[in-house]
């Protein structure tokens, strides 16, 4: 999931705007759904969240452009479950592991190591279909 906020030039409602819920093609390029919401208007311009699941080249872009709007402004801010706050930008920041494990679905690092220290049998003591003793 990416989560963006976008300054948008051109007249849009909120109606409009939650069309796309269902996805959209353009062009031939077929665009899955954005949930976006408009947080303020004034004149020709709006700031809208917008959240989508791909992410294609352009994709904002494109879809707004659709819609008769150009994209004057475009700021990610978050990633998949993990928020960017007021991080600037080229700037890095180490998440610990603590957050992004579970996140990733990666269990606890004894338990992994642990699956490591045993070497690896075929189930039952099987030996190999096929095989022979050693060769001399």
């Amino acid at each position: 999931m990416r989560k963006y906020r976008a300054r948008l030039f051109g007249k849009i409602t909120q109606a409009e705007l939650e069309k796309l819920a269902t996805g959209a093609t353009i062009a031939g390029v077929t665009y899955g759904p954005i949930i976006a919401d408009i947080e303020r208007s004034k004149g020709m311009y709006s700031w809208a969240t917008l959240s989508l699941k791909e992410g294609k080249n352009r994709e904002v872009k494109r879809v707004m452009e659709s819609l008769g709007l150009k994209v004057a402004r475009l700021i990610r801010i978050a990633y998949g479950p993990f928020q960017l706050g007021q991080l600037a930008e080229g700037a890095v920041e180490e998440i610990p592991a603590k957050l992004w494990r579970p996140q990733l679905g990666i269990g606890r690092k004894k338990h992994v190591e642990a699956a490591h220290d045993e070497p690896w049998q075929r189930p039952g003591g099987e030996k190999k279909p096929g095989a022979k003793g050693k060769r001399k």
